[in-house]
């Protein structure tokens, strides 16, 4: 019930989502409301349709067996094989003699003789007693037996009786004992009944199984014998297309012990009668059924029983026993029937509407289990009373059931259901046909209308070139939408053509338009400029020019020669160009336009004549451009030299970014004009191939005696110098570019793949071998580049294989190698022998590059390896530093590639990885250095008085500048007799700052040793002011502030001496005091260094102090007219503090490494 509510809600919402889908389509396209219930229609009447077709071929299916076997006709027995032949010729000789003779019958003038008696067939496996029991039913008319069977029914018998007509089958019918000829007898049979009584084929079957089958055999075989007489019932059921009353009849009931002596008990009438049950009820259930009626039966034997012993002095033992064992019949007859009857969701089930019980005849009598058991005799045999209980059910309870013969409900629901589906899908989808073809109507008329709205009249243009090629463009791309509209029409038109019409017209305008104010002025004035044209015009100019003319001619021919041209891309870019040298003031978004106007052009004007003569004009013009710089080129009848001008569409120059741009995220359009050096396309070897593609065009449009191969020539040997050139030029540009990777990430990638042999260096190495091909004679630096490539491609061959020649000469030695190389000729084997050993020397560059790799992954290790070159020797474990290692094994690679060729080129290019490695290292070790300095020196001077920091920093020996020069600085600086100076290693030094070894010079010469305390003893000496002042003053203090206390020196114009003792770190400020009536002039020497400035100061025993020197009294002192006071002292043992104060540098630079 769950499921089945699921399964109507999911098909409602489906017919929601599908309503709501259809109501957003017509509100979106602006559609009238009928449409989206047309469009409903449709879809409605394509799912009746479907399940109108599904039925139709379902039944089409099961009707082809019942179609098969109707067919039957003398030409098909014909074909049977000769001991089939004769039965199925017998089969059907029989039904026509039977059928001739119902139709001769009386039985005509009740009506059709073949309808108006019922038909009965009788079922059952062989010997189960079918034609006996009919034969002994007593309900025979005269023509009762038209044919029988001796030993068994042949194959069928006719049985004419009074009340009905019965088909008596052979029991090979029902359970096949010859498989194949069996079942084609069978289904033939079937054909003859469906062919001559369509209209009722039968009324109702007999399934008979015999009494003694039920006792002996077990349940598995009786229900398979049900199973193999269900399969020909449901035959039957398909064939007459109806459900039919079938009826048990079980036979040779006297083989039940007792039968006989009950049945002599009967009178004749009774015998006459049928034992059995019918259903009162319409679809009970078999089981239901068969227990009800086989209960039924006994409970009515048990009841005669009752009489029996009530009435008889001396009954029969047999007599009582019998209900016992007939009910003995039950168990087998139910597992024929669950066989037989059993329902499935394959099958129709059949019809049980009865159950009988009858003996045809008595041939002996049976002995029970029980009786054997006690040892009591059997019975001797009775004298035999055919047909027991059968008459009543031939003559009266079969026909009475005639009209229990009806069709399948479920067929006939079918039948009216599937053509409900044909004719409601055919009256929808006729209504959605209708729909669409309304609306097809509608939506062209619509469309026509717009779109002769908008074709009244061709672009009215302005002379404008910018404007005018927009105004077409527009025009274009309107007659492009109605083309593309036409080309989606999906339905038919009906005669609806008005939308083509108006292409058309669109096409005519807007070819004439384009042809009348584009195409014709532009080559009057391609022919006006060439006439112009002169040995001054630039090879440029002439390159656009005839690029413009070759492409036209070969986008033309293949129109003239029915192909579609697949050059769209290149004429673009030609037409394109050539409009923007005629006219400059053009955009070139407006050219491209005007290109791309020019192929539709093409396309729609479809006049092979006029394109004949097109190129035939164009040809002419183009022999005249080549000829108008030829007389200055060796005499030759036209010139090349413009060639390498010409523009190369998806042909790409090689630049500086296709190896550099991935590492320093720069291009050439980046503003760094030493990186934009580039080869230009012409001189790459796709180029070479476009420009002989090209020279064989042109020798197509030209003719033979216009001196192609003399200009050819002379172009060749030109190309060939400009070609190398342009790669020797970019070559030793190349190394320039990496001084443009602006970020540590950008440098430390780049770092790493040049350790690797896929580097930009080697890359553009085997870039420049795979173009240098094409020279036939290259120079001496070019065959290096070649070489080189040879020597990369003989290292991978060897160590792809397993053992490679190198090494197999490494391994054995030179006497092996020569061995080796003697099978081929000396100069050969010298050949390969300086190959392989190049190959080998290459092979150790490569890992002695791979060696640098450390350095540009981890910045210490960069640090520590630039250390090491820049201090040969002093490697990890003494050994020689890698990047020396590197270098020799370059230099030696490089020797042998001298020894034969010109490595001026290439060396740079071998080199270039290592010496990127290096700067990389030196880079990075800068950066620590810079580091170093600002943790080691500079940390250590933040918050010194800046007096003391040279002291401090500069303090031999463990001053902070020598640590840090006997430390990471150590590799990179070294001293002379002019100083201090950076050190070299592989040619390169770190990029100190000069104020940083001026610092080092001035430091190291001005710095002096620092006493644990200095001694000084001062005295005092009369103060002095000037004359004409008002006050004088009449004392003056020093005091020197220690960190164990205060030293006091007081003057009081008498002499007094004090003895100082001074500590660099334990003394600070000198305050000097004095002392007038009502104010004091306080002059304080701040610092660790202010004793040492004090007595500088006073180094002549003597300052003469200023109002100036005292801002906050400088008013105070003008009023009373003081302008100067002389204060003195004599000073013992100064010289010491002062010499501290010796000109040394005072400020620590806090970058040591200058920016590159």
């Amino acid at each position: 019930m769950i499921r089945k509510i699921l399964k109507y809600f999911l098909y409602t919402l489906l017919l929601l989502a599908l309503a709501a889908g259809i109501a957003f389509l017509v509100i979106a396209k602006q559609w009238p409301w009928w449409v989206g219930v047309a469009m409903g229609a449709g879809i409605l009447g394509l799912v009746l349709g479907f399940f109108f077709l599904k039925r139709y071929f379902l039944q089409r299916r099961e009707r082809k067996f019942v179609k098969q076997i109707i067919a039957q006709d003398d030409e098909a027995i014909g074909q049977a094989p000769l001991h089939e032949r004769r039965q199925l010729q017998e089969l059907q000789d029989k039904w026509k003699k039977s059928v001739d003779l119902l139709r001769q019958s009386n039985l005509k003038k009740a009506g059709n003789p073949l309808y108006v008696l019922p038909w009965f067939m009788v079922m059952g496996e062989s010997g189960t007693g079918k034609t006996t029991a009919i034969k002994n039913a007593k309900a025979n008319s005269p023509v009762a037996e038209v044919n029988t069977g001796i030993g068994g029914t042949r194959n069928f018998d006719w049985w004419f009786f009074d009340e009905a007509i019965v088909l008596d089958t052979a029991g090979r019918y029902s359970i096949p004992i010859d498989q194949e000829p069996d079942r084609e007898e069978w289904e033939r049979f079937l054909g003859l009944l469906a062919r001559y009584r369509k209209k009722e084929p039968l009324n109702g079957l007999i399934l008979t199984v015999g009494a003694d089958q039920l006792l002996t055999q077990d349940a598995d075989t009786l229900r398979e014998n049900g199973l193999n007489l269900r399969k020909r019932i449901d035959q039957l059921m398909r064939v007459c297309g109806a459900r039919f009353p079938v009826y048990l009849m079980v036979t040779k009931t006297d083989r039940v012990h007792g039968f006989n002596p009950f049945s002599r008990l009967l009178p004749e009438d009774r015998l006459n009668q049928a034992m059995g049950f019918s259903s009162p009820e319409a679809g009970q259930y078999w089981e239901d059924f068969l227990d009800s009626a086989h209960r039924h039966v006994c409970e009515r034997l048990k009841d005669f029983r009752l009489l029996i012993i009530q009435h008889a002095t001396r009954p029969d033992p047999g007599v009582l026993m019998f209900p016992d064992e007939f009910e003995k019949l039950h168990a087998g007859l139910k597992a024929f029937a669950e066989g037989a009857f059993q329902e499935n969701p394959y099958q129709e089930t059949p019809m049980l509407t009865g159950v009988y019980y009858s003996s045809g005849t008595q041939t002996g009598e049976p002995c029970s289990e029980f009786v054997e058991q006690f040892g009591i005799a059997c019975p001797e045999p009775a004298q035999a009373r055919n047909g027991i209980f059968l008459r009543d059910f031939f003559k009266r309870i079969l026909p009475a059931d005639r009209h229990l013969f009806r069709p399948i409900l479920e067929y006939l629901k079918w039948r009216r259901l599937t053509r409900r589906f044909g004719l409601t899908a055919w009256a929808l989808l006729c209504l959605c046909l209708l729909g669409m073809v309304s609306l097809s109507y509608i939506k062209n008329t619509e469309a026509v209308k717009e779109i002769a709205r908008h074709a009244q009249a061709p672009p009215d243009f302005t002379g404008d070139a910018a404007t005018d090629v927009l105004m077409l463009d527009a025009y274009g791309r309107q007659l492009g939408e109605i083309r593309e509209f036409n080309r989606k029409w999906r339905i038919p038109r009906f005669g609806l053509d008005h939308s083509l019409e108006v292409e058309n017209r669109f096409v005519d305008r807007y070819v004439q338009s384009f042809r009348d104010h584009f195409l014709t002025p532009m080559d009057k004035q391609l022919e006006k400029n060439i006439n112009q044209f002169d040995t001054n015009t630039p090879n440029a100019v002439v390159a656009d020019y005839a690029a413009h003319m070759a492409g036209r001619i070969r986008v033309l021919n293949d129109y003239l020669e029915g192909r579609r041209p697949d050059s769209e891309s290149v004429l673009t870019d030609v037409a394109s160009e050539i409009w923007l040298v005629m006219d400059e003031t053009v955009l070139n978004d407006i050219a491209l336009q005007f290109a791309r106007n020019y192929y539709k052009y093409l396309e729609l004007a479809d006049n092979r004549q006029a394109m004949a003569r097109k190129v035939k004009t164009l040809g002419g013009l183009f022999s005249d451009l080549l000829k108008i710089r030829a007389p200055g080129e060796n005499g030759s009848g036209v010139e090349l030299n413009w060639l390498t001008a010409k523009k190369m569409p998806h042909v790409s120059p090689v630049s500086m970014d296709r190896y550099w741009v991935e590492f320093t995220g720069q291009t050439e359009n980046d503003g760094h004009e030493s990186i934009a050096a580039y080869v230009p396309a012409a001189y790459t070897r796709q180029g070479k191939e476009r420009i002989h593609e090209f020279i064989g065009q042109i020798r197509q449009i030209l003719d033979p005696g216009d001196g192609l191969e003399t200009a050819e020539k002379a172009f060749w040997q030109r190309y060939e110098n400009d070609y190398l050139q342009a790669w020797a030029n970019f070559a030793l540009s190349f190394s320039r570019a990496p001084d443009f990777a602006v970020s540590g990430v950008q440098r430390r990638k780049l770092a790493q793949s040049m350790s690797t042999p896929d580097n930009p260096y080697f890359r553009l190495l085997s870039e420049m071998a795979e173009q240098l091909r094409v020279i036939d004679d290259p120079p001496a630096w070019a065959a290096t580049v070649l070489e080189i490539e040879k020597v990369r491609n003989t290292r991978t061959e060897s160590r792809q294989e397993q053992a490679s020649l190198v090494d197999r000469i490494r391994d054995k030695g030179s006497a092996a190698a020569g061995k080796t190389l003697s099978v081929t000729s000396p100069e050969a084997a010298r050949k390969r022998e300086k190959q392989l050993a190049a190959a080998e020397q290459w092979h150790n560059y490569l890992e002695a590059l791979e060696k640098l790799q450390p350095a540009a992954n981890r910045i210490q290790t960069a640090f520590e390896m630039a250390g090491d070159f820049f201090s040969p020797g002093n490697g990890a474990s003494g050994q020689k530093s890698e990047f020396h290692a590197a270098q020799d094994e370059f230099s030696g690679l490089l020797l042998r590639l001298a020894a034969s060729k010109d490595p001026s080129v290439a060396g740079a290019l071998l080199e270039g990885p290592l010496d990127y490695m290096a700067d990389f290292a030196v880079r990075q070790a800068q950066g620590v250095v810079q580091k170093k300095w600002e943790s080691m020196v500079l940390a250590n001077t933040r918050g010194m008085d800046p007096g003391r920091v040279p002291y401090a920093i500069f303090k031999r020996p463990d001053g902070a500048v020598w640590k840090f020069l006997d430390g990471p600085a150590k590799p990179f600086v070294e001293q002379g007799k002019e100083g201090f100076y950076a050190a070299t290693g592989l040619n390169r030094s770190m990029a100190f700052k000069n104020d940083f070894f001026l610092f080092l010079d001035q430091g190291a010469e001005g710095t002096v040793e620092v006493e644990p305390e200095y001694k000084v003893q001062i005295s005092t000496l009369p103060v002095q002011v000037n004359e004409g002042a008002e006050k004088s003053p009449y004392a003056v203090m020093l005091n020197l502030s220690c960190a164990d206390g205060q030293t006091r020196l007081k003057n009081y114009n008498f002499r007094e001496t004090r003895l100082f003792t001074w500590q660099m770190n334990q003394c600070g400020d000198v305050e000097l005091t004095i002392l007038l009536p009502d104010t004091k002039l306080t002059y304080r020497y701040s610092g660790e260094m202010g004793f040492a400035r004090f007595l500088r100061d006073f180094r002549d025993g003597v300052r003469t102090f200023t109002p100036k020197d005292f801002p906050e009294q400088s008013r105070l002192l003008k009023n009373w007219d003081i302008s100067s006071i002389r204060v003195a002292y004599e000073i013992r043992g100064a010289d010491p503090v002062i010499r501290l104060l010796t000109d040394v540098p005072r400020k620590v630079p806090e970058t040591i490494i200058a920016k590159r």
